[in-house]
């Protein structure tokens, strides 16, 4: 009864530090969002009505992308991504139409140092995922032997 209650313990514990660490994380990418936001409207000297605009077609390609993958269910992996960049694409032709010239460049700019980013962090996560399967049997092998 001792070992079932230990490892009812460990389990609990387990996972509400694993709830804990995704709100955590969830907040923090809503603040590293709105940062990054603020720095892009910073670079590129954004007026308040450009900001409105860029937030309007933002928020309308969003809008249309979840409308696409909601009207295709069973859409492959391949296919989804094929309508996100298709709304991306549309978006960033009205972006483009709403900036000056210099700031067309400094956009483009930001845009292929930001694929980068997500290039590399890919990688990362990439890497991480193959050291987990082992983090996640010792784990298991600690939580067999409190039995």
């Amino acid at each position: 009864m001792n070992k079932l209650i230990v490892m009812f313990f460990i389990i609990f514990t387990v996972a509400v530090n694993f709830d804990s660490l995704a709100q955590k994380s969830k907040m923090e990418k809503r603040k590293e969002m709105k940062a990054k936001g603020q720095e892009f409207k910073d670079k590129l000297k954004l007026t308040d009505d450009q900001m409105v605009k860029l937030k309007e077609i933002r928020k309308r390609s969003r809008e249309e992308v979840k409308a696409k993958l909601a009207a295709n269910p069973n859409a492959t992996k391949e296919e989804k991504r094929k309508m996100m960049r298709s709304s991306i694409e549309a978006a960033d032709i009205e972006i483009m139409a709403i900036l000056t010239p210099e700031q067309q460049v400094i956009y483009r700019e930001e845009k292929e140092k930001r694929k980068q980013e997500r290039i590399e962090k890919m990688k990362q996560n990439k890497a991480n995922k193959k050291a987990n399967p082992e983090q996640d049997k010792e784990l298991e092998d600690a939580i067999m032997e409190g039995l």
